[in-house]
């Protein structure tokens, strides 16, 4: 192993691979720390390597949307009964869609963001539903 000393933004950059992997699922949050803290206080590159040997390697630039896809469309479908709240067409269609997308999402993902567009979307869909029942039965009501 290296016994070259590293710079800070090496050390950055080795913090930024840990939050990754923990983003992913592959660190608890009390090891991304734990090694975060000795990423800050490595001299060598030795060191920083032995932090990330069981770490698979880093990824290219390319972003993978697909992740975001079910979540993004549960969002989406879970919101889009708003602007068609009046009319009664397509408004229940896509509040359910948006709940069931919702909880698909939520099940298909382990990662905080798209759980969270996925509650989002969730949400969005179970009110749009929600209110559309309630507009039903006032007016049967009447």
């Amino acid at each position: 192993m290296s016994v070259t000393r590293v710079s800070d933004a090496e050390r950055e950059a080795v913090v930024a691979r840990l939050g990754a992997a923990a983003a992913e699922g592959r660190l608890e949050f009390a090891e991304f720390e734990d090694r975060a803290s000795l990423a800050y206080a490595s001299r060598t590159e030795a060191d920083l390597a032995r932090l990330v040997a069981d770490l698979p390697p880093p990824q290219s630039g390319v972003v993978d949307l697909q992740p975001w896809l079910l979540p993004a469309l549960s969002m989406v479908g879970g919101w889009a009964w708003l602007p068609l709240f009046p009319g009664w067409n397509w408004a229940p269609a896509t509040g359910l869609a948006g709940a069931a997308l919702g909880v698909a999402a939520w099940r298909a993902s382990r990662h905080w963001p798209h759980r969270l567009t996925a509650l989002v979307g969730l949400v969005g869909g179970v009110v749009g539903v929600g209110l559309m029942i309630a507009g039903v039965a006032i007016m049967l009501h009447h």
